[in-house]
């Protein structure tokens, strides 16, 4: 679904003063609790599960109503899911507001989301643990030892990056790629 898009037939908004049921507080707060465990806020959380459980367009107004938000909170959090990419601006023919819809597609979603935040974070820690461990080797007095460890991190970073790489491409996790993965920690941690 492409932004302004217009649906056509009958308006499917009729939730208007429909509250948000306990099942989907729930549901909201569990989405909201993971994601918060990931570094985004949990009204995000909480807004993306309400339009993809009901999925029908819903304007501003009404998930402030329905969720209990702030008119700017619903603003800030629905212009920061647009940007993510995980809900959609839309149309409907007998309304002149826009209406959000979540993105269904879940693996897409996902993988959207973690393409341009943790491969970007990967990327960097790649390229710090690169430059630690030349600096490092042409550090006088710096124990082999030392730059084995370093060098296991950076080969720990790279196996990441791969793995996450392999995800957004495919939608699958590569099994071989993890067991890699464990191995390398597993032999991290026996040294």
């Amino acid at each position: 679904m492409t932004r302004g898009y217009l649906l056509t037939g009958k308006d499917k908004t009729n939730h208007t003063d429909e509250e948000i049921s306990e099942w989907e507080k729930y549901a909201g707060d569990a989405v909201g609790n993971f994601i918060e465990f990931w570094g985004f806020k949990h009204n995000h959380g909480k807004v993306w599960t309400c339009l993809y459980l009901r999925g029908e367009p819903m304007s501003s107004a009404e998930i402030q109503r329905t969720l209990s938000l702030s008119k700017g909170a619903v603003s800030m959090i629905t212009r920061e899911l647009e940007r993510w990419g995980v809900i959609h601006r839309v149309r409907i023919e007998t309304s002149s507001s826009w209406h959000f819809v979540a993105e269904d597609d879940l693996m897409q979603m996902i993988g959207r989301v973690l393409k341009e935040r943790e491969s970007d974070m990967v990327a960097r820690i790649e390229t710090d643990l690169a430059k630690a461990e030349e600096i490092a080797k042409e550090t006088p007095d710096v124990p082999e030892e030392r730059i084995e460890r370093l060098h296991r991190i950076h080969a720990i970073s790279q196996k990441v990056g791969e793995s996450i790489g392999t995800f957004i491409e495919s939608g699958k996790i590569d099994l071989f790629k993890v067991a890699d993965l464990m191995k390398h920690i597993q032999d991290f941690k026996s040294k």
